[in-house]
């Protein structure tokens, strides 16, 4: 049986200090299952309805070449994480993973705040696959991911701080990262 992992990229809230430090600031998920060569076998993306239903300041809108239109209608985090769980529970992963530990954390508590428990899929072992790529090119320094695919050469026409995007980026260098 061919192992399969889940790569996860969360949008956030932000201004131009970073991240908004407040909880519920999950804005976008994107996810994709993948083999161990980094084949993409499935994909899983949707914007998420901030939490009150509060505006996305013009710093994340320009960051992300979103809308406010794009959240018009937007699914509450309770039905995001519905349909993650019924997508996520076709894939018998071994794993999940992002790249750095801040979508291990807002993930964790997003669902924590909603008061949901955790799906089986995101409740398997977890890799910082940053971590993973950081070690194994002996490097002191943390590396972006678009960084890291520059480094091995990987060209690719994704965009950059979109969930689904930026999850797709993370096959195309899972054999420098596990």
């Amino acid at each position: 049986m061919t192992k399969k992992y889940i790569a996860l990229d969360l949008e956030l809230l932000c201004n131009k200090n970073g991240i908004e430090r407040h909880k519920g600031g999950v804005i976008e998920i994107g996810a994709c299952v993948f083999d161990a060569e980094g084949v993409i076998l499935d994909e899983f993306s949707s914007f998420v309805q901030p939490i009150n239903k509060r505006k996305v300041n013009l710093y994340t809108r320009n960051l992300l070449g979103i809308t406010e239109s794009d959240f018009d209608g937007a699914p509450s985090f309770e039905q995001v994480a519905n349909s993650f769980e019924e997508w996520a529970e076709k894939h018998d992963v071994e794993m999940w993973m992002s790249w750095g530990d801040v979508d291990y954390t807002k993930i964790r508590e997003a669902y924590q705040m909603a008061r949901i428990k955790l799906p089986t899929a995101l409740s398997k072992v977890y890799y910082d696959a940053q971590i993973g790529y950081q070690r194994k090119s002996f490097s002191y320094n943390r590396v972006g991911l678009n960084r890291a695919l520059e480094n091995e050469g990987v060209f690719h026409n994704l965009g950059t701080h979109r969930a689904l995007d930026d999850a797709k980026k993370i096959p195309m260098i899972i054999n420098q990262c596990l």
